[in-house]
């Protein structure tokens, strides 16, 4: 292989194939045109007897990027098959990009201590004025004390969940689930 330039562009002057059939490679041909980007293997490497311009005369490696490359070119539309081709390889490459630094996002929220919860717009949230979706650790606001210590309007941790006719502990007094109104989950 050629030595690469400062710009990535290797020298070729014409015989076999330099690179393997599936790599995308930019080329500049005889007639100093650069053309968009294309498989190797589309390419005619080795020059014939007849001069046309289309002689590969430097190559390099493409790398997309995430902008769609405009790339002059009288025998290829501005926009067809190959841009959109080349756009959605850009977009698979975003999406990878995106994939591996959200998994990076959650490992360094993981080594804080915390964590990504997940939570799905189209689920419908949980019924929480229904005493049997509240779990140990919720809030609850105090709308009967019954002559306890609590004081009506005073927000509460639960403790425990039970059954029977009082079936929540909230600090260490017993509630009957209508003296109860959910507040919060920390």
């Amino acid at each position: 292989m050629s030595k690469k330039n400062k710009d990535g562009w290797i020298r070729h002057r014409g015989g076999k194939r330099p690179v393997d059939k599936g790599v995308m490679v930019e080329f500049k041909r005889r007639d100093r045109k650069r053309t968009l980007p294309m498989l190797a293997s589309d390419l005619a490497w080795e020059y014939d007897d007849h001069k046309d311009g289309w002689e590969i005369m430097q190559y390099r490696l493409h790398t997309p990027t995430i902008e769609t490359e405009v790339v002059e070119s009288a025998d290829q539309p501005a926009d067809g098959p190959l841009q959109w081709r080349d756009r959605i390889r850009d977009i698979d490459t975003l999406a990878t990009e995106l994939q591996t630094e959200r998994a990076d996002l959650i490992k360094r929220l993981a080594d804080e201590g915390l964590q990504l919860l997940d939570r799905d717009p189209v689920k419908s949230a949980e019924d929480m004025s229904d005493w049997r979706n509240w779990r140990v650790g919720d809030m609850v606001e105090v709308l009967d004390c019954g002559g306890w210590a609590n004081e009506v309007g005073s927000i509460v941790k639960i403790s425990l969940i039970g059954s029977g006719s009082m079936p929540i502990e909230a600090g260490e007094i017993w509630y009957r689930a209508g003296m109860l109104k959910f507040h919060s989950r920390p």
